[in-house]
């Protein structure tokens, strides 16, 4: 995920109407989930592959949602 060439991408499909341009390989041959630019810099913090110093992760106390076990 780190080393994905955004620029690349970016640029070869810059003739596209597509909003989603950036391409990323999983582990199944035949599964390529395509992101856009902004997509991939928040997966890239949710990842915690690059500082974001705009959002804070909130905590589980900080999260209202009644949690039910089945």
């Amino acid at each position: 995920m780190a080393n994905i060439d955004v620029d690349y991408w970016q640029e070869y499909y810059a003739y596209t109407s597509k909003k989603r341009k950036i391409p990323v390989t999983t582990l199944h041959q035949n599964l390529i989930l395509i992101f856009s630019l902004e997509e991939i810099e928040d997966l890239k913090t949710l990842l915690l592959l690059k500082e974001n110093s705009k959002n804070e992760f909130i905590s589980l106390e900080q999260i209202n949602y009644p949690f039910i076990l089945n």
